[in-house]
């Protein structure tokens, strides 16, 4: 595909078109296009987070429901659309590809820490030493630990999910 740009030459004094002293024209056309890209960073960042308040429901109600955290069918479609999307818009599909994919293992980790969350506020309370409660969700072992002291349920979640639990939720007894 050929540039719609030419070489230009020197950095030319163009004052009189743009007001902006001793700016050359090329200046001038790299700070148009970066005022641009710093938009579209914004809201690329805002559609992000709208997105991801969108999955955070998604969750609570999975959570809520004892339903697996992922959804492997959804994803093989959503990939797919994706696939198209970016072909129409001429981008490459596999960066797409690979960009939905982080944000889904993203997605995936929340809502595992949501249906752990949810667990462990199901657990009764008051004078409990420790309770383990378990439940098997796609084939993975979600467990939500009562006990009597911090270090405990650390220990206790990073035994039972090693370290993919970057946010774990404690309860804890009496």
């Amino acid at each position: 595909m050929a540039s719609k740009f030419r070489p230009l030459g020197p950095r030319e004094d163009v004052t009189a078109q743009n007001g902006v002293k001793g700016a050359g024209l090329v200046d001038v056309q790299l700070q148009r296009l970066r005022d641009s890209i710093d938009n579209l960073d914004a809201a690329l960042i805002h559609l992000l987070a709208e997105r991801f308040k969108c999955t955070q429901e998604i969750g609570e109600l999975k959570a809520a429901n004892n339903l697996p955290p992922a959804d492997p069918e959804r994803e093989r479609v959503q990939i797919a659309r994706l696939h198209r999307l970016a072909e129409d818009a001429r981008l490459d599909s596999k960066f797409a590809e690979g960009l939905l994919r982080f944000i889904i293992k993203e997605v995936i980790r929340r809502h595992k820490a949501l249906a752990c969350s949810w667990l462990g506020e199901k657990v009764p309370g008051g004078g409990v030493p420790a309770i383990e409660l378990s439940t098997s969700i796609a084939g993975e072992t979600l467990a939500a630990v009562v006990v009597d002291d911090r270090q405990a349920a650390q220990s206790a979640v990073t035994e039972t999910f090693g370290d993919e639990v970057h946010r774990p939720a404690f309860v804890f007894a009496g």
